[in-house]
């Protein structure tokens, strides 16, 4: 029977291979780049390897925060426009909230107040 086993390549090989590769195909430089014509989901994979995740949310500052959200809702490359909320921050900003039936925060008072608070803090970073 013939040997199939690949030959053990050293340590000082393996490292000049890995430095030898960094950095190409990584982020504008692949091929497949669609800079701001990417996907929803592909841009919130972009962003969370790039804006580090706080323990509380940016809004209330009680809950953990779970999710990813924009600001502006142009969905673009620039991490100013992210942050992140916890669940029921997330669904007041975008909104959604309204849309439960039964729910606990149906109140429309505390979705204005939100409403207000995202509108003032985007126009302290100037994104609307």
């Amino acid at each position: 029977m013939a040997n199939n086993k690949r030959p053990t390549r050293s340590e000082e090989w393996r490292n000049k291979i890995r430095e030898s590769c960094k950095g190409t195909n990584r982020d504008s430089e692949h091929g497949l780049w669609k800079g701001d014509n990417v996907g929803h989901s592909a841009l919130h994979g972009w962003v969370k390897r790039r804006l580090p995740k706080p323990e509380l949310c940016e809004i209330c500052n009680i809950k953990p925060a779970m999710d990813l959200a924009n600001k502006s809702g142009s969905y673009i490359r620039n991490l100013d426009d992210w942050y992140w909320l916890c669940r029921s921050c997330h669904m007041q900003s975008d909104g959604r909230i309204l849309n439960l039936r039964n729910g606990r925060l149906t109140e429309k008072y505390r979705c204005e107040k939100i409403l207000e608070e995202l509108k003032r803090a985007a126009v302290n970073t100037k994104l609307f």
